[in-house]
């Protein structure tokens, strides 16, 4: 699985996630794409027991969503 914003290795039954979306973790549309992505595939091994998400920014789990890539909704102002 290639996942742009997520580094991903497992640990016997334990998958390990660190997120890693620069600038700050932003929710934006490359990380959620990754997370469905991962979440699908995990859901769909037996073998996974736990899924533990860190951190690649210190500061920072994941931050706000980015509302500038979120399309308007028609008659919505």
């Amino acid at each position: 699985m290639i996942l742009e914003t997520l580094t991903v290795h497992k640990e016997n039954a334990v998958l390990f996630a660190e997120i890693a979306a620069p600038l700050m973790n932003l929710l934006g549309p490359e990380l959620v794409r990754d997370l469905v992505s991962l979440i699908r595939e995990t859901e769909a091994d037996d073998t996974v027991q736990v899924l533990v998400f860190t951190s690649a920014d210190p500061d920072y789990f994941i931050s706000h969503v980015d509302v500038t890539r979120i399309a308007p909704v028609s008659g919505v102002s």
